[in-house]
C-alpha cells in the first residue's frame, strides 16, 4: 500500500515491516548456532511482540544480544530452564526482557515457577550481603548464623523463607557493625537495645539472632520491649474507603489494577502477597456472588469488587495470574502496590 500524492513511499506499517526486516537479518550475523538462530527469528516474527516506530529496530538490537547470550552459554533448546535463564541474566535483566521470557515459555514450554524465582532471587541477595562483608573479621560467625537460618524449622514445621532469612541476616549485620565489635562474642548484653533505638523495625528480626547468639557463643542479649504503635481502627476505615474510592473513579486501568489488591487486602486482613498470587482459578461465580479463595479460606467480594473482578475477562486461563506483572509469568510486584498506595496517601494528606 503507497501513501496518497504524487510519490510511491510506503504506508507507515510497511516502512516499519521493512525496518524490521532488515534489522533482524543484519543481527542475524551475530549467530553460529542454527537453532538459537531460528528460535530469534521465531521470535521477530511473534504475533504478541509489539511493533512500534521510533525505537524498534533499538529493541531488536537488544533482544539479539539477548539470544547471542543464550547461545554462547546453551548447547541446545533442550538446556534453557527456568534456573539456567537465572543464571545467565539474574532478576532484573528477565525482568527487562519479559517479552521474551514469555515467548521461550510458550514457545519451547519452559516451566516458569514464580515461587523458584523469588528463591532464586532472594538467595543471590543472600551471597551478595555475605559477600560484603567478607573483610569483616566476625564474617566466619555470619556465614554459620546465615546456614543455621537456612536450616532451621520453624513451628509449622517449615523452613524459614529466604526473604525472611535475608533480613534476619541484614539485621545481624548492621548490628554488629553498629556495635563495632570483631566477634559476636564481644557483644555487650544490650546491644541490641542499642541498636532498636536506632532501627526500631529489626527489633523483629534480631529475635532469633539472640537465641543464635545465645546457643553458639553463650552471649545473653537483651531484647527490648515491643511498643505497639497501631493505627486505630478509625484510620484504618478511612484507607480502605479512601483506596476503594479512588480504585472505583480512577480511568487509569495500571493504578486501578494496583488498587484492586490492595483493596482485597485490606478489606480482609490478608497478606497483600498472598492476594498478588491469586490466579483465575481461584475465583469463583456463584448466585450473581464473586468468591475468592485464599490458603483454602473463602471470602465473598464486597462492594464494588464483584463488578470490578468481573471486568477482567475471568476463565481465560484458570492458571494466569489475576494481578499479572508485565511478565506474565509473574504477579504483580508489593512495590508496585505500594507505590500507588504512598501516592494515594499523599494527596489526601494520610
Amino acid at each position: 500500500m503507497s501513501t496518497p500524492g504524487g510519490g510511491s513511499a510506503p504506508c507507515p506499517s510497511c516502512a516499519l515491516e521493512r525496518r524490521i526486516k532488515k534489522r533482524v537479518n543484519l543481527n542475524l550475523e551475530l549467530f553460529e548456532a542454527h537453532w538459537c538462530r531460528t528460535l530469534f527469528l521465531e521470535f521477530c516474527s511473534w504475533d504478541k511482540l509489539p511493533r512500534q516506530a521510533g525505537n524498534m529496530t533499538m529493541r531488536i538490537d537488544n533482544y539479539a544480544r539477548f539470544f547471542v547470550i543464550l547461545e554462547r552459554h546453551t548447547l541446545s533448546v533442550r538446556g534453557i530452564d527456568q534456573q539456567h535463564l537465572f543464571n545467565l541474566f539474574g532478576a532484573e535483566k528477565l525482568r527487562r526482557s519479559f517479552h521474551v521470557v514469555n515467548f521461550l515459555v510458550e514457545k519451547i514450554g519452559i516451566v516458569w515457577d514464580n515461587e523458584e524465582q523469588e528463591q532464586l532471587i532472594e538467595n543471590k541477595r543472600i551471597n551478595d550481603i555475605l559477600q560484603c562483608c567478607k573483610e569483616q573479621p566476625w564474617h566466619r560467625e555470619i556465614v554459620t548464623y546465615a546456614k543455621d537460618l537456612s536450616e532451621r524449622i520453624t513451628y509449622k514445621e517449615t523452613p524459614i523463607k529466604p526473604l525472611t532469612v535475608r533480613n534476619y541476616l541484614r539485621a545481624a549485620i548492621e548490628l554488629l557493625i553498629s556495635a563495632k565489635v570483631t566477634s559476636i562474642q564481644e557483644l555487650p548484653e544490650d546491644a541490641i537495645v542499642s541498636h532498636v533505638n536506632n532501627r526500631p523495625g529489626h527489633r523483629a528480626s534480631l529475635t532469633i539472632f539472640r537465641t543464635f547468639a545465645k546457643e553458639k557463643y553463650a552471649v545473653n542479649l537483651v531484647l527490648p520491649e515491643k511498643k505497639n504503635k497501631g493505627i486505630s481502627n478509625k484510620q484504618k476505615v478511612k484507607k480502605i474507603k479512601a483506596v476503594i474510592e479512588k480504585l472505583v473513579s480512577t480511568p487509569n486501568e495500571r493504578e486501578a489494577r494496583a488498587l484492586m489488591p490492595a483493596a482485597i487486602s485490606m478489606l480482609y486482613q490478608l497478606p497483600l502477597k498472598k492476594v498478588l498470587m491469586l490466579r483465575y482459578e481461584h475465583v469463583l461465580h456463584s448466585n450473581r456472588k464473586v468468591f475468592i479463595t485464599v490458603d483454602d479460606e473463602r471470602y465473598e467480594l464486597l462492594g464494588p469488587l464483584p463488578h470490578l473482578m468481573k471486568e477482567y475477562q475471568l476463565g481465560v486461563d484458570p492458571k494466569a495470574f489475576i494481578f499479572a506483572g508485565r511478565s506474565r509469568m509473574q504477579p504483580m510486584s508489593t512495590m508496585t502496590v505500594r507505590y500507588h498506595i504512598r501516592k494515594l496517601e499523599a494527596l489526601k494528606g494520610m
